[in-house]
């Protein structure tokens, strides 16, 4: 039945055990949990406290176990759909180092120790366009593969932390927005917000990525 989210209990990439309170809901004056059916992974969360819910609507997507999967339709993304991606990712000094040699960036904190151990980090450096792009790679399996015709563009990039050598990296996307497309009937546009947090829970990146998604064939 139609209703009222009161609380939200996870976020997305949370481990839950079967019958935990996941959310609360509020139909016919009266107040509903729902809770895990099983142990897993908190995949997919959309509910936020003090939003309607209708009937059927998917609220939260527990997985038992890593997986990926395909990438979705622009029919099939609704504003506010939030995903935490399986696939994690630990930086080596190899991919920091190959990276920075094939972009031809001659920047010292990310090439030369002794400079590096010089500078307030203390060590090296990754280079913030391989975290851009990795964020970015992570989301691919669940959000726009074999669905995307284009990426559109990138915008408000920020990096709030560094990340350095040895860090573990997940990713997140939330549907920020949703539009139809004039040129393409076949197609919409849909644009996620893409995070990236290391294993301190930091936030290391984050941008906006617009891109042209097919719709299902009718």
């Amino acid at each position: 039945m139609p209703g009222k989210v009161i609380a939200v209990e996870v976020a997305p990439g949370d481990k839950v055990t079967k019958g935990q309170k996941l959310l609360t809901l509020e139909a016919m004056k009266m107040e509903h949990s729902l809770t895990a059916p099983f142990d897993g992974i908190v995949a997919e969360l959309n509910a936020t406290a003090g939003a309607q819910v209708q009937v059927e609507a998917l609220l939260v997507r527990i997985e038992k176990g890593r997986r990926i999967m395909a990438g979705k339709y622009f029919d099939e993304w609704q504003v506010g759909d939030t995903l935490a991606h399986d696939i994690r990712r630990t930086v080596t000094e190899t991919d920091n180092l190959l990276f920075t040699v094939m972009t031809h960036n001659p920047q010292p904190l990310h090439l030369d120790i002794e400079a590096a151990k010089a500078s307030e980090f203390g060590q090296i450096l990754v280079n913030g366009t391989f975290t851009f792009s990795l964020m970015v790679g992570l989301s691919v399996g669940d959000t726009t593969l074999g669905t995307l015709v284009a990426n559109l563009g990138y915008d408000k990039l920020v990096m709030p932390k560094p990340v350095f050598i040895g860090d573990t990296l997940r990713a997140t996307s939330e549907v920020i927005g949703l539009k139809e497309s004039k040129s393409r009937p076949n197609a919409g546009i849909v644009t996620f917000l893409h995070r990236c947090i290391n294993q301190r829970d930091e936030l290391v990146c984050q941008c906006e990525r617009s891109t042209l998604v097919q719709r299902k064939a009718s």
